[in-house]
């Protein structure tokens, strides 16, 4: 007979479960976490609502679950010739607005096009992506040529944490137009570095 090892859960999202018609593929690859999320010692959920997700739909005892909520460390702040440099790096325009993350369909890439369209009927603004789009790439293209943002915007693709940091500093704003999340991440970010 083996000792019994305990086992401890992190749950960042049940989306897949949330959304199912959204992502029918990850439904499937997830299944068999649900039923260890039942079985596991304890369960670590990142927010209130994925600790509700967890009870309400994989039945995971609320006396198992411990909400440990997600932190950042803040980006160093950046001088006037960093931020520069990183401007000309990134081919980045004068004033932007900010959107991170892959934006797959909960992540509304219409809504947030729409958005910064309204924006630019007033104001003289970009938006700048940054997030690798993978298998998203086209939808998040066919969202900013139907707004007519084509050369109002720049999809950067994945940038790394100085670099990220320095976007949030120079942002005007972070715009986060997800209609669901676990505990989201990029608005903590933003916080972080001031934007």
């Amino acid at each position: 007979v083996l000792p019994h090892t305990p086992v401890v859960v992190t749950v960042h999202d049940l989306i897949p479960f949330v959304m199912p018609s959204e992502y029918p593929w990850m439904r499937r690859e997830r299944a068999l976490p649900m039923r260890q999320f039942r079985s596991a010692d304890a369960v670590i959920a990142v927010s209130q609502s994925t600790a509700n997700d967890l009870r309400r739909l994989a039945g995971v005892d609320p006396a198992r679950i411990s909400v440990i909520s997600e932190g950042v460390t803040p980006h160093r702040q950046r001088s006037d010739a960093e931020l520069s440099s990183l401007r000309g790096k990134l081919r980045l325009p004068g004033r932007f607005v900010l959107a991170v993350g892959t934006f797959d369909p909960r992540k509304r890439i219409d809504v947030l096009a729409d958005v910064v369209r309204g924006l630019r009927m007033h104001h003289d603004i970009a938006l700048v992506i940054a997030g690798s789009q993978g298998n998203f790439a086209a939808a998040v293209e066919n969202a900013l040529v139907r707004a007519g943002l084509t050369a109002h915007a720049r999809v950067l693709g994945h940038v790394g944490d100085e670099e990220l940091g320095g976007l949030y500093q120079m942002s005007e704003c972070l715009l986060f137009t997800s209609a669901y999340e676990g505990f989201g991440l990029p608005p903590l970010e933003a916080m972080a570095a001031g934007t």
